[in-house]
């Protein structure tokens, strides 16, 4: 980042599933999926993906596959 946090907005899926294993891999969480995606997880197990972009977003949770409306959001309730 380089003191500059707008440019995560510029790196490609990819490259933030690299940042994101290491975030997540203490808490036993594998994510995957494009770029202004976010990721909300609660204490309970329960998780919500929240797409900001315009597209409709492939997301994979814990090795489960789903799409997140462009804008929308998918909650996984407990």
């Amino acid at each position: 980042m380089n003191g500059d946090p707008k440019s995560l907005l510029g790196l490609s899926g990819q490259d933030l599933d690299s940042i994101r294993a290491l975030m997540l891999k203490p808490l036993n969480t594998t994510f995957h999926g494009p770029n202004e995606v976010g990721l909300y997880l609660f204490a309970d197990g329960s998780s919500v993906v929240e797409n900001f972009g315009a597209q409709e977003a492939a997301i994979e949770l814990n090795g489960a596959a789903f799409k997140v409306p462009a804008r929308g959001w998918v909650a996984r309730w407990k």
